[in-house]
């Protein structure tokens, strides 16, 4: 599960790397950060140099009691930090760089459905905007869900004589070879 919240940081971080975005208050913008899980060190609001900003969850995962994939539900938050409160546009520049952001992940999530070469997106994208936004920063989210394929079980040779017997065949057996 992991594995699927690191390859989506990499995959995301490249589809923002050359977002504009309109925080001209702070000069130049540090590159977008990627956090798995949380903003390490953090208790209260982050510091505006941790922005912008996207982090990572896992919201849930199921297992289906036969099948061969297992669905994992997963939660990217977009930050960013705006102290402009007017531009003179009738959107706050923190809003429309939240509603930027979101739209360049949304359309390179849609584009591509395989992440990783392992896992595959399935169902909707759903997500946006905070309904509420604490001034200067604004949130939003994304969530998508993804089919991992479960992992067979596998068997020590001893194991599988036990189960299906000398007759099915192990690495002992003449001419057996592992399967492909």
């Amino acid at each position: 599960m992991i594995e699927l919240l690191f390859a989506l940081r990499e995959f995301c971080l490249d589809a923002v790397k050359d977002l504009s975005l309109e925080s001209k208050d702070r000069g130049d913008l540090p590159p977008v950060r990627g956090y798995i899980g949380d903003i390490p060190g953090t208790e209260d609001m982050p510091p505006a140099s941790d922005f912008p900003l996207l982090i990572f969850r896992l919201i849930n995962f199921e297992d289906p009691e036969s099948g061969s994939t297992s669905v994992l539900t997963v939660r990217i938050i977009a930050g960013v930090y705006c102290s402009t409160e007017n531009n003179d546009d009738k959107c706050s520049p923190g809003y429309h760089d939240l509603l930027n952001m979101l739209q360049r992940l949304r359309q390179s999530l849609l584009k591509d459905c395989d992440m990783g070469g392992r896992w595959r997106r399935v169902g909707k994208l759903e997500g946006g905007p905070f309904e509420y936004q604490a001034y200067p920063y604004c949130f939003g989210d994304i969530i998508l869900q993804y089919d991992e394929r479960q992992h067979t079980e596998e068997f020590s040779v001893e194991e599988e004589i036990d189960i299906y017997g000398t007759g099915y065949g192990n690495d002992n057996t003449e001419n057996w070879q592992y399967p492909k």
